[in-house]
């Protein structure tokens, strides 16, 4: 079964060092189905749509003059990942409030946990109290689609719709359900029986 064990975790960090002390508390909390370590921006984003990320915790370090781009705008191929600023020096605020949670490089290793931790439950369905509008059959088979590791070009050539079609789909999946992760919207096609177990496996 899909649980908060099996979270795909992208750190976009230029030092190998503070990228260990990240990795090494992340182990320590069992959350993680694999963590990948990126030193340069430009170095993920062609393969952000490939990794299928659930969490990408970014030094904001690395974004130098994309600072005046929005972070949806650069992470456009990873729309269900919940995207965590770690600072290691100044930042704007008004840049900061455009992720979904803040890491400072000054907090110790209980706060970082419980930061990542609050992400992720987010993104937990509960079965009992979840209250969605129904997804429209075409949503369904984009749904199906991701959960099974199509890129949204894939999407596009197997459904025979574009790529903007596509994204405003997963945008209208996303507002429906409530759920941003990868793992979260597996559950929940699980859940709702439009994928069998050893489709995702």
């Amino acid at each position: 079964m899909i649980t908060q064990t099996n979270q795909r975790i992208i750190i976009i960090e230029p030092s190998t060092i503070v990228f260990a002390g990240l990795q090494s508390i992340i182990e320590r909390m069992h959350i993680a189905e694999s963590i990948y370590h990126v030193t340069e921006l430009d170095t993920i984003t062609q393969k952000l749509a490939q990794l299928r990320a659930d969490i990408i915790i970014v030094n904001t370090a690395v974004f130098g003059f994309h600072k005046n781009l929005s972070i949806k705008s650069i992470f456009k191929d990873c729309t269900h990942a919940s995207i965590i600023a770690f600072v290691s020096q100044y930042s704007d605020s008004q840049f900061l409030k455009q992720f979904d949670d803040i890491i400072d490089i000054y907090d110790d290793a209980q706060t970082i946990s419980a930061k990542i931790r609050h992400i992720i439950e987010q993104d937990t369905i509960d079965i009992t109290e979840t209250d969605t509008t129904e997804l429209s059959e075409r949503e369904q088979e984009v749904l199906i689609a991701v959960v099974k590791g199509l890129i949204n070009k894939e999407i596009a050539s197997t459904l025979n719709i574009s790529i903007h079609t596509v994204m405003s789909h997963r945008k209208n999946i996303t507002r429906k359900t409530g759920i941003k992760s990868i793992s979260g919207l597996t559950v929940y096609a699980l859940f709702n029986n439009l994928i069998k177990q050893e489709d995702v496996q």
